[in-house]
């Protein structure tokens, strides 16, 4: 949409897709921005209105903690949308939004003005026990993540972390603390429409007709595809974890390289050879157990915000191998 900010008109997202985490956002993002009457840029997760005010955080990389890959500065987050079409609408993707929420509701009123009320949101839940597992799998799988998962989610280690200035999505508990977050985003935008991950894309054709419709674009077959994106597991051996150290970290020929092919391009490529030397990894009992412990109120207090049983997520709805 069309709104200005500091005397000048600018483009910004017509809808947001703030979340949550390992929710299937990624899947979303890739049917959508296939329909032609949509823009999603090429930069998934930018995070913008969440570290506008605060700059770059970092995280472990092979060993090493770096910058993360977001875009803080207002100009460049601009750039993500000029190559929209006059009637296409924009959209943006990026799951700190709905943890980081009442930072990022408060920079969205900034630059928005008064057309923040006609911001659509789009909300994906997933079982928070297993978001909480599969978050902390993708981060191993991509060599970020130096901890054992029994370490990472002690309370005193997120805390150190987020001080540290960290990537938020360290907190792999937190983030599937949705009630407090969904009641913020309720209160903030009345155009929200939220959808349980694994209701979603147990029947992608219904579910994306509700969403063409409350986008307001007509059904396209763009909007069922069925191909699995960003799963998450552990590497297959010794050997695959050497290859995932190459891919992941710096090296001599991924610089050459990189002027020769589109970002995107690399990063599909990236993805696509990860996926290959990685296999899934079933979370084991006792870690299934704690989560479960941690997340009962959360789930009883979400199903009062949202007037709606949660069953699905419940014990009857484990499934202890597949890729998530």
């Amino acid at each position: 949409m069309i709104t200005s900010y500091e005397g000048r008109n600018i483009r910004l997202p017509d809808f947001l897709i703030p979340g949550a985490a390992r929710s299937g956002t990624t899947a979303l993002y890739e049917h959508l921005r296939k329909h032609p009457d949509l823009f999603m840029p090429d930069e998934k997760e930018p995070m913008f209105f969440s570290i506008c005010n605060i700059g770059k955080r970092k995280g472990w990389q092979v060993g090493k903690l770096v910058e993360d890959w977001t875009i803080p500065d207002f100009n460049e987050y601009l750039e993500l949308f000029e190559k929209a079409k006059e009637h296409q609408k924009c959209g943006e993707s990026s799951v700190w939004y709905l943890y980081d929420h009442d930072v990022v509701i408060q920079n969205i009123r900034k630059f928005y003005g008064e057309k923040a009320a006609d911001l659509k949101i789009i909300i994906l839940l997933r079982n928070p026990v297993h978001r909480a597992w599969s978050h902390y799998v993708l981060k191993c799988s991509r060599m970020k993540e130096p901890l054992s998962f029994e370490e990472a989610v002690q309370p005193n280690v997120i805390r150190q972390r987020m001080e540290k200035g960290l990537s938020y999505s360290y907190d792999y508990i937190g983030f599937g603390m949705y009630t407090e977050q969904i009641r913020a985003w309720r209160k903030a935008f009345p155009n929200i429409r939220i959808w349980i991950h694994e209701e979603f894309f147990s029947n992608i054709p219904v579910f994306m007709e509700e969403l063409a419709e409350f986008l307001e674009i007509l059904m396209h077959p763009s909007l069922l595809i069925r191909r699995r994106v960003n799963p998450s597991g552990i590497h297959r051996n010794r050997l695959a974890r050497l290859g995932a150290s190459s891919l992941m970290g710096p090296s001599l020929w991924k610089s050459i390289l990189k002027p020769l092919f589109p970002r995107r391009f690399r990063y599909r490529m990236k993805m696509d050879t990860l996926r290959r030397l990685t296999r899934p990894e079933p979370m084991p009992e006792p870690v299934h157990r704690k989560l479960t412990e941690i997340y009962a109120t959360e789930i009883n207090q979400l199903e009062v915000l949202l007037g709606r049983s949660l069953d699905i997520w419940r014990d009857a709805a484990y499934q202890p191998t597949g890729r998530s």
